[in-house]
């Protein structure tokens, strides 16, 4: 990384969760989106890591890869966690230790169990990797220019980009109207906490009217809670 860090043509950004769920931070996906305009051909996002629900990664990139290590048992993980679907390239780094061909193996046998594959456009690779010795990189790129391919000249690929732009749009949705019921919710909510603590109402009843209220005081107002056009007046330094 600290190679990588100081080439010109690579611009590298850690960007912390800050309990946001899924694996990625909230504004990622608006990052890649200004790196995309920056002219920036390749985006890559390193998850935070991946558990039972953290796979949003899948519905946001247009290929996914899991990198797993021998001996963490990351293997069982995979099946427990539904990480084996969402691959569209399995990774083993450190394939130059001796546990790493037993991840390869179980890595390639449960994919063989995956019999709807069949038809396919698309076979899932495992491909083993060391950064010790450089072992397995120009077989992941090639895979990498593969998939960037199809992901972008079938027919498959465009439905992938369909949903991808429906996740962004639900997803961008989400947050705005989170944003407003947080900003509103402080002003709203004292009075009708009130009301529950003194036992008046049902927590139902009161959340029903606090929905209605945030409709109600939301109908016919502008958003403006979007920064962008702020930052385009914004002059640079």
């Amino acid at each position: 990384m600290s190679e990588t860090a100081t080439d010109p043509g690579v611009y590298v950004r850690s960007m912390a969760t800050h309990g946001w769920t899924g694996g990625m931070a909230r504004a990622t996906l608006d990052a890649v989106d200004i790196l995309d305009v920056a002219g920036f051909d390749t985006v890559i996002i390193e998850t935070v890591g991946i558990g039972q629900d953290e796979v949003e990664i899948a519905r946001a990139s247009h290929t996914t890869i899991v990198v797993s290590a021998p001996g963490l048992g990351d293997e069982i993980q995979a099946i427990k966690a539904g990480v084996l679907e969402i691959a569209d390239i399995h990774v083993v780094s450190k394939c130059d230790r001796s546990d790493a061909n037993r991840t390869l193996v179980d890595l390639k046998q449960m994919l063989k169990l995956g019999l709807a594959d069949a038809g396919r456009e698309w076979t899932v690779p495992v491909i083993a990797t060391s950064a010790v010795s450089g072992v397995g990189f120009d077989e992941l790129t090639k895979a990498v220019a593969e998939h960037r391919r199809i992901a972008f000249e079938t027919e498959a690929g465009r439905r992938r980009r369909l949903a991808i732009s429906d996740f962004r749009l639900r997803k961008t949705a989400e947050n705005l109207l989170l944003a407003r019921f947080n900003e509103d919710y402080g002003r709203l909510a004292p009075a009708l906490a009130a009301r529950l603590a003194e036992r008046k109402s049902d927590p139902y009843s009161l959340a029903r009217e606090l929905t209605a209220a945030l409709r109600l005081a939301g109908e016919g107002a502008p958003d403006e809670r979007d920064v962008r056009p702020h930052i385009a007046r914004t002059p640079s330094g």
